[in-house]
């Protein structure tokens, strides 16, 4: 068995994560990527978080930019210690060694600093501008493998800095002779461009394989490590423990409530009451003592105060009290990695069993491709699982009517629990529908209930048993055959009163969606034939059926 390989910890936060402990102490790295994308940010971050634990950095800039200009602008990130200067950190130009005395005075120079300093970390900033040097593509690969070599035995982690593209990987010299390769990017996504970090090549280590969003911050770069899919099965969910929603007659619909560690989609229009929901199911949360993290993309806290307030339920109180914690974005610019990582450490700075996240289509819209969102997703599942949170997501669909539920990125398949919300046009009036389409393990219930949104929250109905079609957005009023000389308005009021016992006419216009009029005039016809009977109770008229 060989030496164990000594690494050198970047100090950058996440990024010793990716590449899988660290730099290889004696090694030779690329760091490549376009003009902006935080190249000499990030390879100064390193040499200056190593001077601070007593290794010496040593800085060469060549062609492309002086030394003294380069810390003026690096100067503003909080790594920067102006202390460190001339004794832990050296700065060197080869720029005018570059165009005196061609490349091998470069590889000479290079080698003289080497003496004089004997730095444990060494970056050349550009590397890439001193190919504008040599006369041929053949003698400028000679000097690189000079170099390299002479880098690789002097003992020094090295970094070779440039903007090379993506096709340079695949021919410049300094790539085949590379221990590690570290590409940064940008991409457009909307209106913003963001960053990645991807490690192409690591002698030696295992990094995490895949691009890593990253940013640049008055601290200097950040970088978050990709949420990765568990590579097993993890153990399926336990049926014996179970959370409530907070709607009693939602928790019988799905079986006897969400199984405990489970993650649940709330899918439907805009304005259908997904929001309503989520409140529900952290009150109830913060009501048995159940900490929760309740992260918003569309409204601000003090709205979610408000709104939680108006049913009575008092959220800041909780907040005050550490039960409950906000995390609210704009969608306009969101970051879905440090978002991800921030969410995480919400649920872990205050023990959160429940997690809200309202909701993921602002997440979709931001991450772009689907394989990526479908990834990024259930690593960010997994992970909040793993952390012992029971958690409950919206997303938005855009029929109003219909049965397409237009989960970006197959999430509704990757869910265990799904709960639709829909609208439902009933005799000229819109009303609400929910339904439970799925509960993993559960025995659930299949029908299509209708729901409103009272001063107390979400009051959940019955089935629209009268109705056929209802999903389909094209509501059919069943017939009641059974009966001889009914209508299909009679049948169905009728079939309402039997299984209510006994009500007014009013409470059966609302439990139907139906007119009052029309309700009125089924009951007085039912009355004729004998089917039900009228009478008072409390001054008031009621009907019972026969």
């Amino acid at each position: 068995m060989g030496d164990r390989l000594e690494l050198l910890e970047t100090g950058v936060p996440g990024l010793d994560e990716v590449l899988g402990g660290g730099i290889p102490a004696y090694s030779v790295s690329v760091v490549c990527g376009p003009p902006g994308s935080g190249k000499t940010t990030l390879c100064q971050q390193i040499v200056f978080n190593q001077a601070k634990r007593g290794r010496r950095g040593l800085y060469l800039t060549t062609l492309s930019e002086p030394a003294l200009k380069m810390m003026r602008y690096q100067g503003r990130f909080s790594f920067f210690d102006p202390s460190l200067l001339g004794e832990a950190v050296i700065y060197a130009d080869l720029g005018s060694v570059a165009r005196e005395r061609g490349l091998q005075g470069v590889v000479e120079a290079v080698m003289e600093h080497l003496k004089e300093v004997s730095p444990a970390v060494v970056a050349i900033d550009s590397f890439k501008a001193l190919q504008d040097l040599s006369q041929s593509a053949a003698e400028f690969r000679r000097f690189t493998y000079e170099l390299a070599v002479r880098l690789s035995t002097w003992e020094c982690a090295a970094f070779l800095v440039g903007e090379y593209s993506p096709q340079d990987l695949e021919r410049e010299p300094a790539f085949a002779i590379a221990d590690g390769v570290i590409e940064l990017s940008m991409e457009g996504t909307g209106m913003v461009r963001r960053r990645f970090l991807e490690v192409r090549k690591l002698r030696g280590l295992a990094p995490i394989p895949g691009k890593h969003a990253f940013e640049i911050t008055p601290e200097g770069v950040v970088v978050y490590p990709r949420l990765r899919p568990p590579k097993e099965i993890e153990e399926g969910l336990s049926l014996e423990e179970r959370i409530g929603t907070g709607i009693p007659d939602l928790d019988a619909m799905l079986g006897g409530g969400l199984a405990k560690g489970s993650w649940t989609l709330v899918a439907g229009p805009a304005g259908t009451g997904k929001t309503v929901l989520c409140l529900h199911f952290a009150k109830e949360g913060i009501e048995r003592g159940e900490p929760v993290v309740f992260c918003s993309l569309q409204e601000g806290r003090e709205q979610l105060i408000e709104v939680a307030l108006g049913f009575g339920w008092d959220f800041e109180g909780a907040e005050r009290e550490g039960r409950l914690k906000f995390l609210c974005k704009a969608p306009a610019e969101l970051d879905p990695e440090p978002l991800a990582s921030e969410l995480i450490s919400e649920v872990r700075s205050i023990g959160a069993r429940r997690v809200v996240i309202d909701s993921i289509t602002e997440i979709g819209a931001s991450v772009g491709e689907e394989s990526r969102l479908r990834d990024y997703l259930f690593g960010l599942f997994s992970a909040l699982r793993r952390e012992g949170a029971t958690v409950m997501v919206t997303q938005e669909v855009p029929e109003l009517f219909g049965v397409e539920i237009a989960a970006v990125g197959g999430i509704s398949y990757l869910s265990d629990n799904v709960i639709l919300l829909r609208y439902v046009e009933i005799q000229s009036r819109i009303t609400r529908a929910i339904t439970v389409l799925k509960a993993r393990g559960s025995q659930h219930e299949k029908l299509l209930r209708e729901f409103r949104i009272t001063p107390k929250g979400l009051e959940v109905l019955e089935p629209f048993s009268e109705y056929s079609g209802v999903v389909s957005g094209i509501p059919t009023l069943v017939r009641g055959e059974e009966w001889e000389g009914l209508s299909a308005r009679e049948g169905a009021v009728l079939r309402a009163l039997r299984r209510a016992g006994e009500a007014s006419a009013e409470e059966l216009a609302e439990r139907l969606s139906m007119p009052l009029s029309e309700v009125e005039g089924a009951l007085a016809e039912l009355a004729s034939l004998g089917y039900i009977l009228r009478f008072e109770k409390g001054g008031r008229v009621r009907y019972r059926a026969v």
